[in-house]
């Protein structure tokens, strides 16, 4: 599995995530998992159980850079995740 750093190609304001570091197969299944862990993307909108969300962005404005590989964590494992006004 491939360790992918997420990020937003822009700025998405204080109260959303930076950036999430993902365990994935390749750069398009890394731009699927949300920060969070819980929330899913479907048609063109992120969700939290039946809630829309705001805090992440539609996995087209995301970008994923390779960091690494791993055999420890499986796919879909968030390593790492960062909120708010400060990070990256």
């Amino acid at each position: 599995m491939n360790i992918y750093n997420v990020f937003p190609s822009y700025y998405l304001g204080r109260n959303a995530y930076r950036y999430t570091i993902v365990v994935a197969k390749d750069e398009d299944s890394a731009k699927l998992i949300h920060p969070s862990g819980n929330n899913f993307f479907e048609g063109s909108l992120w969700y939290k159980v039946s809630m829309l969300i705001d805090d992440w962005v539609n996995p087209y404005y995301l970008e994923a850079e390779l960091l690494g590989t791993t055999d420890k964590f499986s796919e879909g494992t968030i390593l790492c995740s960062v909120f708010g006004e400060k990070g990256r």
